[in-house]
């Protein structure tokens, strides 16, 4: 039984004898979800029976890290985007001025400057991260919200790089 359905959905896959299924592409994309589904069902009876963890598609991409933010992306979209409404940019702030010794009028003067607030590899024990999470920073602009302070986290934590 269970190797039947697992040639079945080979075979609705246009694995077996012949290949293609000479109908619509809405029904041979149907065909292939079911098909899907039952070779899952079946990895699922196989790790049932030998008592042992099926990692299925959705769990494999589970299990895939998400990539860090480059600095590129921090400094682009976060700290001087103009349309970003926690940005740090204007005569009061990093860009163009320079506060606090941070400069974020260029990339790399930003990452040079704003290193120095951070500590690589431990996003708890970066001043950057202090700052932002309290919400001082940016200073007369709405909080930065937590999934992007959680962003410039995870580059802090991916090591600080500059890309």
């Amino acid at each position: 039984m269970k190797m039947g359905r697992l040639f079945w959905g080979l075979a609705v896959l246009g694995l077996g004898c012949g290949g293609g299924s000479g109908i619509s592409p809405e029904v041979d994309a149907a065909a292939h979800t079911t098909a899907a589904a039952a070779m899952d069902a079946h990895a699922a009876d196989v790790g049932a029976a030998a008592d042992g963890p099926v990692a299925t598609r959705d769990a494999a991409s589970a299990d895939r890290p998400a990539p860090v933010p480059t600095w590129s992306t921090v400094y682009g979209q976060l700290l001087v985007n103009p349309s970003y409404a926690s940005n740090c940019t204007g005569s009061a702030c990093h860009d163009p001025g320079i506060e606090k010794g941070i400069d974020l009028s260029t990339p790399e003067k930003g990452y040079t400057t704003i290193l120095r607030r951070v500590t690589p590899g431990t996003p708890s024990s970066s001043e950057l991260i202090t700052v932002l999470q309290s919400g001082s920073m940016p200073q007369g602009r709405p909080q930065m919200p937590a999934a992007d302070v959680a962003q410039v986290s995870a580059w802090i934590q991916g090591g600080a790089l500059n890309n």
